[in-house]
C-alpha cells in the first residue's frame, strides 16, 4: 500500500500556496504609496481604485483596511455548498469549485473562534465534509467512479477516492485472491 498519512495534506498545502500566489482584485479604501519589492510592484493607488493582486497581498492589504475585496464572502460560499448537498440523493454529489478545501482550511484557520457564528461555521464545515465523504467512500468502494462524478470532485476529494479504491482493492484481493 502506498498511502501515507501525509499525502492529503501535503496536497493541500501545496494547493494553499498556489491559492495564496493565485491573482485577486481589491478596490483602495484609503490611498497607498508606491510599493517596491522584488516580487512586488505597485504605483501608488488611490481611494476607489481597483487593482489585480497576489492574494495574500490582497489579504494583507484587506486585512490592514486599505482595501476591500468584492469577492462573494467564503462563508455564504460555504451555506450554499451543503443546502446543494443536502438536496443531492444519497448517491448523488454537487459540483464543489475545485479549490473550495483549500478556501475552507484557510477560511477557518483565519475565522475567530469568538465570533457568534464560529458554532454554526464548524458544525457546517462538519457536516459538508461529512455528506460528501459518506458519498466518496460508498463510489470508491467499488470500481474507480465515472469521469461525470470525479468532474464533480476537488483534487482533494479525488486523492481519497484513489486511496480508499486501492485500500478496498487490496482488501479484496487478500479475501478473495485474484478473480
Amino acid at each position: 500500500m502506498s498511502y501515507e498519512e501525509s499525502d492529503v495534506s501535503s496536497l493541500l498545502k501545496d494547493r494553499e500556496v498556489l491559492l495564496q500566489l493565485s491573482p485577486m482584485r481589491i478596490i483602495m479604501k484609503k490611498p497607498l504609496p508606491p510599493i517596491d519589492l522584488r516580487s512586488l510592484k505597485l504605483d501608488g493607488l488611490g481611494i476607489g481604485s481597483s487593482v489585480e493582486v497576489p492574494r495574500w497581498v490582497g489579504e494583507l492589504l484587506v486585512n490592514l483596511g486599505f482595501a476591500s475585496a468584492p469577492e462573494e464572502n467564503f462563508e455564504t460560499e460555504l451555506f450554499k455548498a451543503l443546502s446543494r448537498e443536502r438536496m443531492q440523493g444519497p448517491l448523488q454529489l454537487s459540483t464543489l469549485k475545485p479549490d473550495f478545501y483549500v478556501k475552507l482550511a484557510s477560511f477557518l484557520r483565519n475565522a475567530s473562534q469568538m465570533t457568534p457564528q464560529w458554532e454554526r461555521i464548524s458544525v457546517a464545515s462538519r457536516d459538508l465534509v461529512l455528506y460528501r465523504t459518506n458519498k466518496l467512500l460508498y463510489l470508491a468502494s467499488g470500481t474507480i467512479p465515472p469521469s461525470d462524478v470525479l468532474d464533480k470532485t476537488t483534487p482533494e476529494e479525488r486523492k481519497m477516492i484513489e486511496i480508499v479504491n486501492e485500500i478496498v482493492q487490496d482488501w479484496m484481493k487478500a479475501l478473495l485472491g485474484e478473480m
